[in-house]
């Protein structure tokens, strides 16, 4: 009787105990929580001030943001100019855009040229016959700077006596803009000063048709 009575002293000790632990626990949660609580409600000037650096930030990327876009108007205005268009692709490009590195006039400059290497010198199948000689070239100068291109490119100059005076798509489209002018003004009926047009002239005296007085 005695030995049953204690044993069941032993279990329920046992149980108390771990209840007692699951009770302590719980309350150092609930005490860990109030304090993290109290610390963030009592720290109101640190919550505005990280309003403010994220305002300043917010307002430092639109500044970033406006200044690319007014470089990038600027560069694709001068682009235009030549019948080009910015290069995504473009070191100089990107490196005007989102920086602000390098000078326009240079970067128009170049961008023409790559594009007279590329569309009316076939550059980029003329790199591939001047590939072993570049290498030849690149060991016995020891220039790390010196790229495949610049090497064909020096070799495509020196062949065709240099960049033309006027870029061959400016000269095409006003070639094509005075060809357009020329043909209104040989089929065009009437002048500017109401005379009959040239071809309309021509018509009327190969049929025979009178001239209206006018």
């Amino acid at each position: 009787m005695l030995a049953s009575n204690i044993e069941e002293f032993i279990i329920l000790y046992k149980r108390r105990k771990q209840r007692f632990i699951d009770i302590s626990i719980e309350m150092k949660k609930i005490n860990e929580c109030d304090k993290t609580c109290d610390k963030m409600t009592g720290k109101d000037e640190i919550i505005e001030k990280y309003s403010t650096v994220l305002s300043s930030k917010f307002e430092k990327l639109i500044t970033l943001y406006k200044h690319r876009t007014q470089r990038f108007i600027e560069l694709n205005t001068e682009m235009k100019k030549f019948d080009l268009c910015i290069r995504t692709d473009s070191r100089l490009c990107c490196a005007y855009v989102y920086y602000g590195d390098g000078k326009i006039k240079f970067i128009v400059k170049r961008m023409c040229q790559m594009k007279y290497l590329f569309d009316y010198c076939d550059i980029a199948t003329q790199k591939n016959k001047f590939y072993d000689a570049y290498n030849q070239e690149k060991w016995n100068t020891n220039d790390d700077d010196l790229t495949l291109i610049d090497y064909t490119e020096s070799k495509i100059l020196k062949k065709i006596g240099g960049y033309p005076r006027i870029w061959p798509w400016i000269a095409e489209k006003s070639a094509k803009i005075i060809q357009k002018k020329m043909m209104h003004w040989l089929w065009s009926p009437y002048t500017k000063d109401g005379r009959i047009g040239l071809m309309a002239a021509r018509g009327m005296r190969e049929c025979g048709i009178e001239f209206p007085e006018f």
